[in-house]
C-alpha cells in the first residue's frame, strides 16, 4: 500500500470538509487524527528516509551526560554547534534510550508545535496541513527532523517581532539555533522583518532575483570565503561554511529548470493574491506583513544565492512555510463554495506537483519506500532493508 499518497488523499478529504464549514468539535478531532498519523509514520519510521543513518552514527558518538559529568569530557556531547539537539543525545543515551527515541521525540515536538503554529497564524488548518504535507513533510519530519523542528521554532517566534518583545523572539531564536544552527541567521529579522514593503518595491526585488538568477552574477562566493576567513578561530563553523561552499555535493548552482520555473510561478502567484486580497487576510492572519515579507525573502533565497544550492535551500525553507498559511486563506478570500472547491482542487494539484516523486514512489525516493515502521519491524522481526536502499539513493543521486 501506497501510505504517503493514502495521506495525500487523506488530507485532501480533510480540507474539503473544512470548506464546508464542519463543527469545531469535529475539527480538533481532526487535528488530533492528523497528529497521530504524522507522529506514527514520522516518529516511528525505521531506516527510511535520506537522513537517519548520520543520524544514528551522531547519536553512537555521542556519550551519555553521565558519562561526560564523571570523566569531565563535555567535549564527546557537544560534537556540532547544536549544542540543544546534542544535549538531547547525551540525555537520552543516558536514559538507555536509542536514535528512535530521538526520532520520536523531535517528531511529537515538531507536530504538535506546527497544529499550534497554524492555529495561531490560520483559521484553517485542515487546508494548511495539506499544503504543508508535500511541502516538509517528506524533507524535513521523514528526514532533516533538526531543521524541520528549528523551522516550527522559528515560526512560533515571529508572534514575538508583531508584539515587539525582543526577549523572548531571541530566546526562540537561540533555541531554534540549538538545534540546527542555520537559525542564527534570522536573528537581523527582528528589525526589518514588520516592515512594510511597497509595490514597487516588490516588483522592483522580482527584477532583481531574476535577473541575477538568469545572468548567474555571483556575489555570495566572495562574501562567504572572507568569513570563512574570519572565523578561522572557529574551526568547526569555518569548516561547515567552507564544506557548503566547496563540496562538489552541496556547492552546486541552481539553474532554470522545471523545478525553478514550477518555484517562480508559485512564488509569483502568492504574492499577486496575497496583495490582491491583503485587506482581507490581513484582518485574518496575525503578523501578516511579516509572513507577507517571509516569501519574498523565499524569493531572494531561491534566486539571489543561486551559487550554493545546499545554502539556498536550507534558508529559504525557514520562510517557504509562510506559503502554507497564505495559501490557505487565498481559498477563503472566495465566498462561493462551487469556487472555494475549484480553488482547492487547482491547489491541491499544484501542491501535489512539489511532492509527487514520493507520493508516487518513484525511483528517486527509493530511499522512502516502501516505508518501514519501527513498531511493526520490532514486533514481528522483520529484515530491514533501510541501507540498501540508502545506498542505492546515493548512488543514484551521485
Amino acid at each position: 500500500m501506497n501510505i504517503y499518497l493514502f495521506i495525500y488523499l487523506f488530507l485532501l478529504f480533510f480540507a474539503f470538509l473544512e470548506i464546508s464549514n464542519i463543527p469545531s468539535k469535529v475539527r480538533r478531532l481532526l487535528y488530533i487524527i492528523i497528529t497521530f498519523i504524522f507522529v506514527f509514520v514520522a516518529g516511528l519510521r525505521y531506516e527510511t528516509g535520506v537522513d537517519w543513518l548520520a543520524y544514528k552514527d551522531y547519536f553512537d558518538e555521542t556519550i551519555p551526560l553521565n558519562e561526560a559529568f564523571t570523566s569531565n569530557s563535555f567535549g564527546n556531547v557537544f560534537l556540532k554547534l547544536d549544542i540543544g539537539y546534542s544535549l538531547l543525545n547525551s540525555i537520552v543515551k543516558m536514559l538507555g534510550g536509542n536514535i528512535q527515541h530521538i526520532f520520536f521525540i523531535i517528531s511529537i515536538t515538531s507536530t504538535v508545535l506546527l497544529i499550534k503554529n497554524l492555529k495561531y497564524y490560520s483559521t484553517h488548518v485542515l487546508t494548511a496541513l495539506l499544503i504543508y504535507y508535500p511541502f516538509f513533510f517528506f524533507i524535513f519530519d521523514m528526514s532533516g527532523l533538526r531543521q524541520g523542528l528549528a523551522i516550527q521554532i522559528v515560526l512560533f517566534s515571529v508572534r514575538y517581532i508583531s508584539e515587539k518583545n525582543f526577549g523572548k523572539f531571541l530566546f526562540f531564536i537561540l533555541l531554534a539555533t540549538s538545534i540546527h544552527w542555520t537559525a542564527i541567521i534570522l536573528l537581523p529579522l527582528y528589525i526589518f522583518a514588520n516592515k512594510k514593503v511597497s509595490v514597487k518595491s516588490t516588483v522592483f526585488l522580482f527584477v532583481v532575483s531574476v535577473v541575477v538568477f538568469t545572468f548567474k552574477i555571483k556575489w555570495l562566493g566572495a562574501i562567504l570565503g572572507d568569513l570563512i576567513g574570519q572565523l578561522n578561530a572557529y574551526t568547526t563553523l569555518s569548516n561547515k561554511l567552507n564544506v557548503y561552499t566547496t563540496s562538489e555535493i552541496f556547492s552546486i548552482e541552481r539553474g532554470w529548470d522545471l523545478f525553478s520555473v514550477y518555484n517562480f510561478i508559485r512564488i509569483t502567484l502568492i504574492i499577486f493574491f496575497t496583495h490582491l486580497f491583503k485587506d482581507r487576510i490581513s484582518k485574518s492572519v496575525p503578523s501578516f506583513t511579516i509572513l507577507y515579507n517571509f516569501v519574498l525573502l523565499e524569493l531572494i533565497c531561491m534566486f539571489c544565492l543561486f551559487e550554493f544550492f545546499e545554502i539556498s535551500e536550507r534558508l529559504r525553507f525557514y520562510f517557504t512555510i509562510a506559503e502554507v498559511i497564505l495559501l490557505s486563506h487565498i481559498i477563503f478570500v472566495l465566498k462561493n463554495h462551487i469556487m472555494r472547491i475549484f480553488a482547492l482542487i487547482i491547489l491541491a494539484f499544484g501542491v501535489f506537483l512539489n511532492a509527487y516523486p514520493f507520493l508516487l514512489e518513484l525511483p528517486s525516493t527509493v530511499a522512502y519506500h516502501p516505508y518501514q515502521n519501527y513498531l511493526i519491524y520490532t514486533l514481528f522481526d522483520l529484515n530491514s532493508d533501510g541501507y540498501s536502499r540508502l545506498q542505492e539513493h546515493k548512488a543514484s543521486h551521485d
